[in-house]
């Protein structure tokens, strides 16, 4: 079995090292594909991610641009707060599930990327 140990750093994920990145135009993905590695590396932040997942329903970003602009820098009230999360997800009988093979992003209480969500709803998880 091996363990991928590799750790994605800002300059990794430099968009215009992308695919998808013209020098002319920059970049023309209608979203980054990379999003998942570029939260890893700590380069994108939590209203980037909301506005891309959902840009496409103006009704939705309408709500979410209050929830977004006061946003506090992670989902937990408080660490009393996450510690329950922690309890009920023990609870819940997905203790496995975060035995360290979460991504780092995942971990720290950030939103998944639209990405996993799919491969999630393939798994049927």
């Amino acid at each position: 079995m091996y363990i991928n140990t590799f750790k994605y750093t800002p300059a990794d994920v430099d968009c215009k090292l992308c695919t998808e990145y013209i020098k002319k135009f920059g970049c023309t993905a209608c979203g980054c594909p990379w999003i998942a590695e570029r939260i890893e590396a700590g380069v994108v932040g939590y209203a980037e991610v909301v506005r891309q997942m959902f840009s496409h329903d103006r009704r939705l970003m309408a709500r979410l641009e209050p929830l977004i602009r006061d946003f506090p820098g992670m989902l937990w009230q408080d660490d009393r707060h996450r510690q329950r999360m922690e309890g009920v997800k023990i609870h819940l009988g997905h203790a496995r599930f975060l035995c360290g093979h979460v991504p780092v992003y995942l971990r720290r209480g950030h939103l998944p990327p639209r990405r996993e969500l799919s491969l999630q709803a393939r798994r049927g998880v």
